[in-house]
């Protein structure tokens, strides 16, 4: 329940008293009944609206409106559907149709890409039909680069990933925009003041990439930009079968570390080994109770899929 009274600086006023109740039906939606008073106009509003969510994006509604006042009676009838826009790219549709004192027919299609949003929409009604058509985008400038972007109305971030093209990129699970050939992404729509989440999908990833974290969680300032790295780079890496100087498989259990780095990496059955953050050349050691050896390791030129080695020797 509600009361307004409000009063302008030149006298006006304005009287409101409101009554707005909701609850679910089941399978059937939800359903609404709000009932206002104007005082100041003597005019009396009820409404009856039921709506059904079809899906994660889709919905349909009905609604019901009548008036009665010191200007006469009148009603208006409402049906629609909707696909709502996704949070990244992709369309969004909405259909009506409207029955009572004005009658008429809408459609509109939405197109939304990292860069604008487009929209086209046709109207018809006993007066004629009408078309017509926008689009709305913006243009950002951080990091000494420039940035194309869907409207931006409050804070956002340039996203940087290690270099790495076409992954999708989240904010607070939802994806927003996938990353150019550089990879950087611009995400609007950030709250300003707040915390918000900021990750890609490891998924997409491939192999040669070493990852700190896949997440990081931004506070950005009100209306203003920011850069956010995330501590994701290209590594060279590479798979092969590590046998001592009789052939035989190094032990499954060992443990394989390039001279001068401090990772290691586990060695599998029959020898077999995945290491990354390799030099084009490297020493590898393979330790193991009682034993070490050492190998040589030369990696191809850079390209293409994570190479296997085949088998190396460790002396």
């Amino acid at each position: 329940m509600s009361a307004v009274h409000q009063q302008r600086w030149d006298g006006e006023r304005q009287r409101l008293f409101a009554i707005n109740l909701a609850g679910g039906l089941g399978p059937l939606g939800t359903l609404a009944v709000t009932a206002l008073r104007d005082v100041q106009q003597q005019q009396t509003l009820l409404s009856l609206s039921l709506f059904h969510a079809l899906g994660p994006r889709a919905s349909a509604g009905a609604s019901s409106t009548r008036r009665q006042g010191a200007q006469g009676r009148g009603a208006q009838h409402v049906a629609s559907w909707q696909q709502a826009l996704p949070d990244g790219p992709g369309l969004g549709l909405q259909l009506a149709a409207e029955g009572g004192d004005i009658a008429r027919e809408t459609a509109q299609v939405l197109w939304q890409t990292d860069a604008a949003l487009l929209s086209a929409g046709v109207s018809h009604r006993s007066g004629g039909s009408d078309a017509r058509a926008g689009v709305s985008g913006g243009i950002a400038w951080l990091g000494n680069e420039l940035f194309a972007s869907r409207r931006i109305d409050g804070s956002f971030a340039v996203v940087e990933v290690g270099g790495y093209p076409n992954l999708q990129v989240l904010h607070d699970h939802r994806p927003v925009a996938r990353t150019d050939a550089r990879g950087r992404a611009l995400v609007p729509s950030l709250r300003g003041n707040e915390s918000n989440r900021i990750a890609i999908d490891p998924g997409d990833l491939p192999f040669d990439a070493e990852v700190e974290a896949t997440e990081l969680f931004v506070q950005p300032p009100a209306r203003s930009g920011i850069v956010v790295a995330l501590p994701v780079r290209r590594t060279r890496a590479a798979s092969f079968r590590l046998v001592g100087r009789d052939g035989q498989a190094v032990p499954a259990g060992s443990r394989l570390q390039a001279e001068g780095d401090a990772r290691s990496f586990p060695i599998g059955f029959d020898g077999r080994a995945f290491a990354f953050g390799l030099a084009a050349n490297s020493t590898l050691i393979a330790r193991w109770p009682g034993h070490a050896c050492r190998a040589q390791l030369t990696l191809p030129p850079p390209g293409g899929e994570t190479p296997d080695l085949g088998t190396l020797q460790c002396e």
